[in-house]
């Protein structure tokens, strides 16, 4: 498998180049901000986006899938974009793509902002929604980083939202790479769409930041500077 395998609270996670996290005990995959329709929100408000961005961000989960064994995939918020987006044919496509590549898959959502119109496709994807917050273990799951603290004190927060990124710096040239953001008691997952944009965040103390680079995933503190627009705290 490849990615990056790491110990949070006595669990083993492998945090994976396709933008996920494999739950190894509990075969879990956990991914955040699919954002599925934004493309087709967008379209219908003028702008000329191309097709196939949904299929190819579902052709990686499947693979995923696969790849990991996992026997659920629980979305950490925003499997959606917008109400706007769910027209008939993503709704069927979508649709289609359980029967055929994640039949024997269970699929959860903790809603997240974004998730406003999940009850009217929820059955028909055969999804299980969930409460905003959820406790498994030693690990709790939510959307919105700053939102976990209270009902999930003492847990390892799972969360997305912010879509983390992290630049790269050396001889005067740089590249911004999505990250997942770890610390001891808390880990934002990068946005799983490749159709997203992201928030850059500076190195920190007690911080790791995990790039996803090409098939890998690298440990980019040493790596990443801040510019000065950049050094302001961020969300994530």
């Amino acid at each position: 498998m490849d990615g990056l395998c790491i110990d949070m609270a006595g669990e083993r996670v492998h945090l994976l180049p396709c933008r996920a996290a494999f739950w190894e005990r509990t075969r879990t995959l956990i991914a955040a901000d699919l954002h599925l329709g934004k493309c087709e929100a967008m379209r219908s408000a003028g702008v000329p986006i191309p097709l196939g961005v949904i299929e190819r961000d579902l052709a990686r989960l499947a693979a995923a899938i696969v790849e990991t064994g996992a026997q659920r995939v629980l979305v950490v918020g925003d499997l959606l974009h917008h109400g706007l987006g769910l027209t008939p044919q993503i709704i069927a496509s979508v649709a289609d793509w359980r029967e055929r590549e994640a039949d024997e898959v269970e699929i959860c959502v903790v809603p997240g902002n974004h998730d406003r119109a999940l009850g009217a496709v929820a059955v028909r994807w055969k999804m299980e929604v969930l409460d905003e917050v959820v406790r498994e273990g030693p690990f709790a799951f939510v959307h919105d980083p700053g939102a976990a603290v209270a009902p999930a004190h003492g847990c390892v927060v799972w969360s997305g939202h912010v879509h983390p990124m992290v630049r790269l710096s050396g001889r005067g040239d740089s590249i911004g790479l999505p990250c997942f953001v770890v610390r001891e008691r808390a880990v934002v997952l990068p946005a799983f769409s490749e159709f997203t944009g992201g928030v850059y965040v500076a190195p920190a103390l007690a911080q790791r930041l995990l790039a996803i680079a090409d098939r890998q995933v690298i440990d980019a503190g040493v790596f990443s500077r801040p510019r000065a627009a950049e050094r302001r705290p961020q969300r994530a």
